[in-house]
């Protein structure tokens, strides 16, 4: 092994403790500065989850304490394995706490009543009508966030979502399920800003499948009258139970 030649300013070890001084001097500097950025990180990280807790909870009140209302809608469905969509446009009634009528355009003399413990849905092309019975635990979030009865950042992951939403004065908000579920990936609510109604509900499926709500402005009505959710079988329907 050579040993350090002599040079003109020393020895060849001189310039690595130059460098070395250096390196501990910028250290030195840069862990007080590290330090004191830390803290502020981690006040903008709070502001951002205190920000969305409110957003949440104010989309959650948006619709609570309100009167009977009415909302124009548009229901469509995506098949993930078939690439093709329905569509269904109608007048959904809300008559708090938790029921709800939905009276289709189109398919015209469509159907569909939540009367506060289950589903039923007539298709009069079929001349059949489904009843689903709501099981316990399970979300409807068309019902839930209607009537104000569900508490989101219990089931969800909040966070903003990145998709452009296209319309002035609106914003998107997403929601992952904190526990796998085979029917809910992922949730988009789009929203005004100002008021927090929704206007938008997108739910996509494990397999890629959506249902995708389009939601109008409430406005103030009378409630439907007691008879629409008393439901009855016509003459000659079919009555399918799941």
């Amino acid at each position: 092994m050579e040993k350090n030649r002599p040079t003109k300013t020393g020895t060849a070890m001189k310039p690595s403790w130059r460098w070395a001084a250096l390196a501990l001097a910028m250290t030195e500097l840069a862990i007080p500065a590290a330090l004191a950025t830390a803290p502020e990180n981690g006040r903008i990280v709070l502001d951002q989850a205190r920000a969305l807790r409110k957003t949440v909870r104010a989309i959650e009140g948006r619709y609570r304490g309100l009167g009977p209302f009415q909302l124009q809608v548009e229901q469509r469905l995506r098949s993930a394995t078939f690439g093709a969509q329905e569509s269904q446009r109608g007048v959904l009634h809300v008559v708090p706490p938790n029921r709800l009528v939905l009276d289709f355009d189109e398919p015209a003399g469509d159907w569909a009543v939540f009367d506060g413990e289950g589903w039923w849905w007539a298709v009069t092309e079929d001349r059949m009508i489904t009843h689903h019975l709501r099981r316990e635990g399970e979300i409807n979030l068309l019902i839930d966030l209607l009537s104000a009865q569900l508490d989101l950042m219990s089931l969800f992951a909040a966070g903003p979502d990145a998709a452009p939403v296209g319309v002035e004065g609106r914003a998107r908000l997403q929601l992952l399920p904190r526990l796998a579920r085979d029917d809910i990936e992922r949730v988009v609510l789009e929203y005004e800003e100002e008021s927090y109604t929704l206007r938008r509900i997108e739910i996509t499926d494990p397999l890629g499948g959506q249902l995708i709500w389009v939601l109008s402005r409430p406005k103030s009505e009378t409630s439907p009258p007691e008879s629409r959710f008393a439901v009855e079988v016509p003459e000659g329907w079919f009555l399918s139970e799941e």
